[in-house]
């Protein structure tokens, strides 16, 4: 399925082209799709998961290990909630072999520089909770808007939840600011700088 600068052909004829080398990232680029279409989904992201599983078995490192690129925010927010689904399904069975979650992250207008532009911009609820503008919950038939408890927040822990539902993205899933893309802390405590991501926030 993946292989260098090969165009794949959706199911509704619209080219995909996978593994455009950056280094050692790969990209993905979508021209044109509908939000929700046949085509998205288990097409897309599926296969992109899968693949990255074996390298994060052998380095687990973390950097950023694809980047996929859309060319409207609708598109973006649908997918990365399709995304979050696909991780519900594959990080289970990857903390199950001894092997780290693989983690996804936002970098477009909306995704918050840090924390405290988080309480400046996401809608405050009752419980103190901040509720994500462009996260909604990847259980099926669920849909509600995804939300940073306050304590959380706080604690600089970058985890979301469903306040419906109570499903949970974990810290190891999801990253939520533009921050937490660019400084990773490994397991030693050493905070480690993506460089990838600085590239695309300075630019």
């Amino acid at each position: 399925m993946v292989k260098d600068g090969v165009e794949h052909e959706s199911g509704e004829g619209e080219p995909m082209k996978t593994n455009q080398r950056f280094g050692q990232t790969f990209i993905v680029t979508r021209q044109s799709a509908e939000p929700g279409s046949p085509c998205e989904g288990a097409f897309h992201y599926l296969p992109a998961l899968t693949h990255l599983a074996g390298p994060v078995e052998r380095d687990a490192s973390k950097w950023v290990r694809a980047l996929a690129i859309y060319p409207r925010n609708e598109l973006l927010k649908d997918q990365i909630s399709e995304t979050l689904f696909q991780l519900s399904r594959i990080n289970p069975m990857l903390r199950a072999a001894g092997v780290r979650p693989l983690r996804v992250g936002t970098l477009f207008g909306p995704t918050p520089k840090s924390k405290w532009k988080v309480e400046e911009v996401w809608k405050l609820r009752p419980d103190g909770s901040r509720v994500c503008p462009f996260l909604a919950c990847p259980r099926s038939g669920c849909d509600s808007p995804l939300v940073w408890k306050g304590d959380d927040i706080q604690a600089g822990i970058e985890r979301v939840s469903c306040p419906k539902c109570g499903h949970e993205v974990k810290e190891d899933e999801i990253v939520l600011t533009r921050d937490g893309l660019v400084h990773r802390q490994e397991s030693n405590g050493h905070i480690r700088r993506c460089r990838f991501a600085e590239r695309f926030e300075s630019a």
